[in-house]
Parts: C-alpha cells; sequence; structure tokens
C-alpha cells in the first residue's frame, strides 16, 4: 500500500514539474500570441522586449530576396551586389554561347573536354568563395588567436593553391588544342605560382622557403623570398591579381571563338 501512494506522489510531481516547466519557457510566448503583440503594443512587462527583437529579427529574414531576384537586382546594381556575383558567372555564359556556337559549326569537336571546363569553372568558383571567407576572417581576427589563426590560414592556403592547380588544368588543355577554335591564352600569374611556386620550386626561378603573406587588397601571396638576392626569384603578385588575369584571358578566349566563328 505504501508502496502505491509513493508511486501516485512520484507522478504527480512529474506531471507538476512539466506543466510548470511548459509554463516557464513557453508562457510569455503564448500570451504574446494570444494579444496579437505588436510594435504598438501596450504590453510590458519581463521578456516582452525580447519578444519584440525575435519578431523584428524575423521580419528581417522574411524579407531576404530569393536567389533569382537576387541574381536579377545584381544585374541592374553590380556595385551595390559586388560581393553577391560569382566570379566567373560572365564565363559560364561564354562557354555557353561557345558549346552553342560549336554544334552550329558541324564540325566536330570535343564534348568531354567542354563538360571538364564547366566543371572546373564550378570548382574553381566554389574555391572562390571558401577563400573569400577565409580573408574576411583574417583581414578581421588576424593571428589574435594563435591556433584557430593558424588553421584558418591553412585553410586558406589550401584553397588558394587548390585554385591554381584546377585553372593550370583548364589552361592546359586549352593550349593543346583539345576544343575546336579555342587558342591558348595567356595568364602569367597563374603560371608562375604554379610552375615556380609549388610544382617546381627546386627550378632557377623557384623559391623553396616556406613563407605565406596576406594583403586583403592582394589576398594571399605565396613563398615570398626574403633572402639576399631574392629579386631574381619568381615574385607572387597576389591572389586577387592571378585570379583576374585568369578569368580575363579565359573570356577573351571563349570570346574571341564565338566572334570570329
Amino acid at each position: 500500500m505504501a508502496r502505491t501512494v509513493l508511486l501516485m506522489l512520484a507522478c504527480v510531481l512529474l506531471v507538476v514539474s512539466t506543466v510548470l516547466l511548459f509554463v516557464g519557457s513557453f508562457g510569455q510566448l503564448w500570451l504574446a500570441w494570444l494579444l496579437r503583440l505588436s510594435p504598438g503594443s501596450r504590453l510590458r512587462g519581463p521578456g516582452t522586449e525580447c519578444l519584440r527583437r525575435r519578431a523584428s529579427v524575423g521580419a528581417r529574414h522574411a524579407a531576404r530576396p530569393a536567389r533569382g531576384e537576387l541574381v536579377a537586382r545584381c544585374a541592374k546594381e553590380p556595385r551595390n551586389c559586388r560581393r553577391n556575383a560569382t566570379v566567373f558567372e560572365s564565363t559560364l555564359i561564354l562557354l555557353q554561347e561557345y558549346t552553342n556556337w560549336a554544334f552550329r559549326s558541324g564540325e566536330s569537336f570535343s564534348q568531354h573536354h567542354v563538360n571538364e571546363l564547366r566543371e572546373r569553372l564550378g570548382q574553381l568558383e566554389y574555391l572562390c568563395a571558401r577563400i573569400s571567407e577565409r580573408e574576411v576572417i583574417l583581414a578581421r581576427d588576424g593571428l589574435g588567436d594563435p591556433e584557430k589563426g593558424i588553421d584558418n590560414l591553412m585553410q586558406l592556403r589550401l584553397y588558394t593553391e587548390a585554385f591554381y592547380y584546377f585553372a593550370f588544368r583548364v589552361f592546359s588543355f586549352i593550349r593543346k588544342g583539345s576544343l575546336l577554335g579555342l587558342r591558348p591564352f595567356n595568364c602569367p600569374g597563374v603560371l608562375g605560382v604554379r610552375n615556380h611556386l609549388i610544382e617546381h620550386p627546386e627550378g632557377a626561378l623557384g623559391v623553396l622557403e616556406q613563407s605565406l603573406g596576406f594583403d586583403p587588397a592582394r589576398g594571399l601571396l605565396l613563398k615570398l623570398d626574403g633572402r639576399p638576392g631574392g629579386s631574381t626569384k619568381f615574385q607572387d603578385a597576389g591572389f586577387h591579381h592571378n585570379r583576374d588575369e585568369f578569368k580575363n584571358a579565359l573570356d577573351r578566349c571563349l570570346s574571341s571563338a564565338v566572334r570570329t566563328g
């Protein structure tokens, strides 16, 4: 009998605790809903200001444009949306125009290389986005927290070197004439970093020293040569310069094939 009474008391305590927890956590939200809380409401009391802030944040998130709308807005307001614009967007458009032209030409061309070029551009776009994220963190925080700062710097270097490898692959198969009507283009920044600083640093222009530099305006600089006479070695102009130089040269290569065809 005593055991049954204790069990009933425990059940009652559990129900009461659950009810109190529910009221404590959600009571204010239910009250706000019942009273239709608005910015002009006279409701006062602990927690009401927090409810208004949550409602304001929710309204701002709901007001964000969809991605398609954002792209259309960027086309009209390029200066205001520069951070949201993709780096290789115009290149992908030119690639589609080139593909249409190659099909209409009636001549045989390598669809496999067209597909690879499209995939490589997607990879380069992804890398640019990740690099931009790391650059923002590095410019803001620097190496204030040594562990997080060094980890961020290593991620930035990894993404940057991967960009140079994939960009060189694009340059390489276009140079070999693998795509109909596309002539070799010049991108000395990407070629120099890939050849002299990453792939063949033992060469005459190469740099073996594992040093890094970062400038928010120039991006990551690989292997700064601080030795006497180091000026005779290849000097990295910075990721931003090399990326833009490569992208613009590839755009001219694609547009030239379509225009002359």
